[in-house]
């Protein structure tokens, strides 16, 4: 089998994973709230760009930032669901891992 149709099938059971699905369903409620898709936006941008030079001030704002906009339901159920996501790339990620390393 070929890597491209070994990585679709991978793309399309994480697609289908709950995880995802859970992730897709809150990107749209907060899609439909243009302050909030705005905020967490911005709140996005400034992290990538935090995590590019370590500020301690800057860190202090995000966590403010982060806090506030977690104390959002919606937001809230949006960074859960994003998280759950990661946490399952994670485990793929490990499980290549040490599925390779058992075969050097």
């Amino acid at each position: 089998m070929e890597m491209d149709d070994i990585l679709f099938r991978l793309v399309e059971a994480i697609k289908s994973s709950q995880e995802f699905t859970r992730l897709k369903q809150a990107k749209v409620v907060i899609s439909n709230n243009p302050v909030l898709k705005k905020e967490l936006e911005e709140f996005s941008l400034n992290q990538n760009q935090f995590s590019q030079k370590k500020d301690e001030a800057r860190e202090a704002q995000l966590r403010y930032k982060y806090e506030s906009l977690s104390k959002i339901p919606e937001v809230r159920n949006y960074l859960n669901a994003l998280n759950s996501l990661n946490q399952l790339m994670g485990k793929i990620y490990t499980n290549l891992i040490v599925s390779l390393e058992k075969n050097l």
